[in-house]
Formats: structure tokens, sequence, C-alpha cells
């Protein structure tokens, strides 16, 4: 059973569908239906407002779930306890909260860039002030509702001038800018043990031109299956196994974006050609 809408629900439903798994759908917006329907059973959550019902009828061997939006409903909890393929309890605070995941990096000596959490965008002027450097800017709390979606700022006038324009509602989370050559890991970590799944590259600028820094939503990318982690990109990261979920029965899904300076200041194009330290950003 997927949750979720639009393309995302549809292509998981297809992979697993071709797998030969029979799929369904909890459509969780009141949009992007129409894909979904398409590869299996749907159920619109504006008739069924809890899914609880429908797991125990349908009972799925897996829960896949789009988004984190699921741990702030009403069921969440019940949901917990069925086979959902996500971080659940302490462990979806790494997720949800941006600071929280940069402090325990720097407690456990995990790489990460530096980072601000402003309350309002006085308080990020004045951080910026006093540390003029560019940033990108983020919400502060992770969530498909967020009113602050990735800005990348590659100056300081441009992060200065977004925070004008930006909805400071729930404050701003502002992370050390460092420059458009960076990969992505994905792993998987259970009582403390580190399995490597994709390595991925997204692009911060269209891949038909420059267009300019991205400004809410990456413009593309390439994944590819690395379970050996081949790039080396989780290796020196393997402390995150000691990040308090050694000793709990817990699935953690979690997200290595590795920054890399480009070789001799030249922009890369290849994750090989990618060097020094990488840094794990929330």
């Amino acid at each position: 059973m997927v949750f979720g809408v639009g393309s995302f629900a549809h292509a998981v439903m297809t992979i697993l569908k071709e797998s030969g798994a029979e799929v369904c759908c909890y459509l969780t917006r009141g949009y992007g239906h129409h894909g979904p329907s398409l590869a299996g059973k749907v159920f619109d959550s504006e008739e069924f407002p809890s899914p609880i019902p429908l797991i125990e009828s349908f009972q799925p061997d897996l829960i896949v779930p789009m988004s984190i939006a699921w741990t702030e409903q009403p069921w969440a909890k019940e949901i917990a306890k069925k086979p959902i393929l996500s971080p659940v309890g302490s462990a979806m605070q790494i997720e949800i909260s941006r600071s929280m995941a940069a402090n325990l990096c720097n407690r456990f000596d995990v790489p990460v860039p530096d980072f601000f959490h402003a309350e309002s965008k006085e308080e990020a002027i004045e951080i910026i002030n006093d540390n003029p450097r560019p940033y990108v800017l983020k919400n502060p709390i992770c969530s498909p509702f967020s009113p602050v979606h990735t800005i990348v700022c590659e100056t300081v006038e441009d992060t200065l001038g977004w925070i004008e324009r930006i909805d400071d509602s729930e404050g701003i989370f502002l992370q050390e800018y460092f420059g458009t050559a960076e990969a992505g890991h994905f792993v998987f970590i259970s009582e403390g043990k580190i399995q490597s799944l994709v390595t991925n590259q997204e692009y911060k600028r269209s891949f038909t031109g420059n267009m300019g820094p991205v400004a809410g939503a990456p413009l593309g990318g390439i994944a590819q299956v690395d379970p050996e982690d081949q790039y080396d990109l989780a290796k020196s990261l393997y402390t995150l196994s000691n990040l308090g979920f050694r000793n709990q029965a817990l699935l953690v899904h979690f997200r290595l974006l590795v920054s890399r300076k480009t070789k001799n200041g030249t922009p890369s194009n290849t994750i090989s050609d990618l060097e020094s330290q990488p840094l794990l950003c929330c």
C-alpha cells in the first residue's frame, strides 16, 4: 500500500506491480489522483479519513509513504505499529527537524555545514550581517506543506534579497552554501548497521542551459543503485551508527547529501570527479 498522490505514487506502484506485487494507494491529498489510479486500486482520504480500517482489511505486507506528512495525522501512532517503510518515533525527528539533525551530527563529530536557525526575517538578516556568506534557505521543519522550500543563494546579496520575500511564519533555517557540485547517498540504518542503497546527483541549475539556481525544488537529477557505496560517500560517515539508534529496534531511512568541492575549481559532471570532505546536509 502506497501513501501519496501524483507521479511519485504512480511510479512506486508501477515498479512494485511490475515486480509482481499487488498494489493499492491511499490518496493523501485532494489532487493528483489519476496517475495512481492507473496502477491499482485507490482510496481517497476524503472518503476514508483514516487508513487503519483499510490496512486491516487489505493486510499489506508493506506500506510505502511518499512523504513524512503522515506523522502529523491523528492516526500516526497506530500506523507506526504497522509494516511502514519509514522512520518512526524519535528516529523521524532526524528527518523532520533540520536543527536536531545538524546538532546531532556536531555532537558525534559528523561533518555538517554551518547552520543557523532564525525565528524571523530580522533575526536572519542579523545573522548574515554577523556571518556574511551565501546560504541555502530552508524551512526549519521539513514538511511537504512547509512555507519555505529549498532556495539556493550563491551570494550574500541573493540571500538577503530572498529573505525579504519568503514566509518566515515557521522561522528560517540558514545552511552554509557549498556550491553546485554535490552527490546524494541514501542508506538504511537499522540497529546500528548501515546499508547503502542509492547514489544520486541533483541538478541545481537547468540541464538545458543556465537558468539560475534552484528556488523551490531540484530541476532534475540522476540516480543509480549503489549497495556497495562505490564512491565512498557513506564510508567516512559510519559514526552515524552511534547516533542513538544502536540499541533501538528501528529502521531509519537516512539521506546523506554529500557536498564536495570540484577538482581544481572546475565544475564536475560526474560523481567520481568530486573530491574533499563529505558533509551531511539536513
